[in-house]
């Protein structure tokens, strides 16, 4: 049990208090099934989760009542939060337990007077009364209790009249809580950019999916490491994200974090999962005994030295050795998360991890063959050569789970489910069947535009240029020049920018690396979706544009002295589109 709480205020002392009361539903029955060994293990493990819960909620003293608590807190609200994540915390306790509980719980509010270990007054009295009437899961709270709440809160309760209780003057006017349709989750759900709830239904993905669903079986049992590779905007988060929400239901832990370019915080995704959970699930830390033995996480997570966690940092040390002790906290977090319930870690554009924040997931997978974790990684395809040794020797034991642009039957699923018209094979055409371009079009369809006359998605010119800000100057030239001059061969396209072999390789990588461009089996690049070389190409000015198609028909004559004989219209329209375009009519 957890030790004897001081009361807040000194013995004497008057104050006005919401009490809440709770009860295990046929406990005496449950002792005698179960023994009385197995019983204290079951109802200490339901004391932590319950006194965990209500202290994260707001509680100013907790006391152990023996097959329940009684908690005080400064606001009746405050209480029927606190309620509302007891039930929903044992309820998905239920989920995965062998020997299902029940509790019953009830709330008063009014004027308590405080002693050395206790508290008291007519709210415990009521409250005691009415969690003896109650059934299991039901919550039943005082009028006053109720009126307290209204207008700061959204509960919904249920008028039961007046009920009689032993020893008061007259019956309570008693309500009861409807805390089921309430929006609490032990576990915190899902981080905002995992979970977007405007995103189209899910579709497809059924071979992948089964073989997630097998890892997410697994990880209850042992340790695994998943990486979720394809291209940029192919569906790798929307993946992710449908694993996450199953992981949720199998009661698992779900943190999530992501890696960007340049890291804006050391140890990055690790950081921003664990500062998440500190804020939305400090129940969940606190059941799981997190403790000082952590706080060096403080440094990465502020949250962790908020009230009710309250850890502190500890005393700096030289770099090396601090770097360790970081590492170390982490794991025994994971660890200790992992003995409450199984871990999903997920993270995102895992190929922008830094190195330290690879090192601290290797130190979170090492030796960790019988710990429920599964982490779950998205990453663009890396060249060997461009890619730390760190992220290869990482994912060297790794499953590597394959995620391909839609095909067409996919494509059309998706107009389906949208309710949108359009020609799927003409928009698998123009988007390459790239999930999010697919997404971005088929909400311009929803909005009553047509697919033979649309323009560019806004969203999808925004996505076009951030990609193209972020690469070398030679890899923008090459992204620019492949926009005007559609597919090149790699000759054509090196004399077009005019560099030598080893920065035109460079550039072409790095070009592949932000799946804008696409270098087919023959070594000729192209856009990898029509749509965005046509956004690109409706950004470029009209001196620009003449520019790039008269270096396009350059480079093609320069490549083969023989173009104009063997290719005169691909030239000739070049030249054309350079003369309409720009200053120099001549060139035609």
């Amino acid at each position: 049990m957890t030790a004897p709480q001081q009361p807040p205020h000194q013995p004497g002392t008057l104050t006005t208090a919401t009490i809440l009361f709770t009860d295990v539903v046929s406990s005496t029955a449950l002792r005698i099934r179960l023994g009385e060994e197995r019983a204290n293990v079951v109802f200490r493990r339901l004391y932590q989760l319950l006194h965990s819960v209500v202290t994260a909620s707001g509680s100013s003293f907790t006391k152990s009542l023996g097959d329940g608590l009684m908690a005080v807190f400064d606001s009746a609200t405050a209480g029927l939060d606190a309620i509302i994540a007891v039930q929903q915390a044992v309820a998905d306790e239920n989920e995965r337990a062998m020997e299902k509980i029940s509790i019953r719980s009830a709330l008063a509010a009014g004027d308590v007077c405080w002693g050395h270990d206790d508290v008291s007054g007519l709210p415990t009295v009521e409250a005691a009364r009415l969690v003896a009437v109650a059934e299991g899961g039901q919550v039943l709270c005082t009028d006053l209790v109720r009126r307290l709440a209204q207008g700061r809160s959204r509960h919904e309760f249920k008028d039961l009249g007046r009920l009689p209780g032993k020893g008061l003057r007259e019956p309570l006017h008693t309500y009861e809580l409807h805390w089921q349709s309430a929006a609490h989750h032990l576990g915190g759900g899902l981080a905002p950019w995992l979970d977007d709830g405007h995103a189209p239904t899910f579709v497809g993905r059924e071979e992948e999916l089964r073989a997630l669903d097998g890892e997410l079986a697994a990880a209850e049992f042992g340790s695994g490491l998943v990486i979720l590779e394809g291209e940029p905007g192919v569906g790798k988060t929307r993946l992710a994200s449908e694993v996450a929400r199953r992981a949720l239901k199998r009661q698992f832990t779900v943190l999530a974090g992501r890696c960007t370019d340049p890291a804006r915080k050391a140890y990055e995704p690790i950081a921003g999962a664990v500062e998440r959970l500190a804020r939305t699930s400090p129940a969940l830390l606190l059941r799981a005994g997190i403790d000082q033995q952590c706080g060096q996480l403080v440094r990465l997570a502020p949250s962790l030295a908020a009230p009710p966690l309250s850890l502190e940092v500890p005393p700096a040390t030289e770099p090396v050795s601090e770097r360790y002790h970081l590492m170390a906290a982490a794991r025994t977090l994971i660890e200790r998360l992992a003995t409450v319930r199984p871990v999903l870690l997920v993270i995102d554009d895992l190929q922008w991890a830094t190195l330290e924040s690879l090192q601290m997931l290797s130190a979170l997978m090492w030796d960790a063959d019988a710990l429920p974790l599964l982490v779950l990684a998205m990453s663009r395809p890396v060249p060997v050569e461009s890619a730390m040794p760190e992220l290869h020797k990482l994912t060297a034991g790794a499953r590597v789970v394959p995620v391909p642009s839609f095909g067409p039957d996919e494509v059309s699923r998706a107009l389906a489910h949208a309710r949108s018209s359009g020609d799927p094979e003409v928009l698998h055409r123009i988007t390459g069947g790239n999930a999010f371009l697919i997404t971005e079009v088929i909400r311009e369809l929803a909005a009553g535009k047509d697919l033979d006359a649309l323009a560019v998605p806004d969203s999808v010119t925004r996505m076009v240029m951030a990609r193209l800000a972020q690469l070398h100057p030679d890899a923008r030239d090459l992204v620019s020049l492949l926009a005007v001059g559609e597919r090149m061969e790699s000759a054509e396209l090196r004399r077009g920018l005019g560099l030598d072999e080893p920065r035109f390789v460079a550039a072409v990588e790095e070009a592949m690396g932000t799946g804008l461009v696409t270098m087919l089996a023959n070594g000729s690049c192209q856009f990898s979706h029509e749509l965005t070389r046509n956004a690109l190409y409706s950004t470029l000015s009209a001196p620009r544009t003449a520019l790039l198609h008269g270096r396009v028909a350059d480079a093609l004559c320069q490549a083969d002295p023989h173009a104009m004989r063997s290719r005169p219209y691909v030239v000739a329209a070049h030249l054309l589109a350079a003369a309409e375009r720009g200053p120099d009519p001549a060139r035609v």
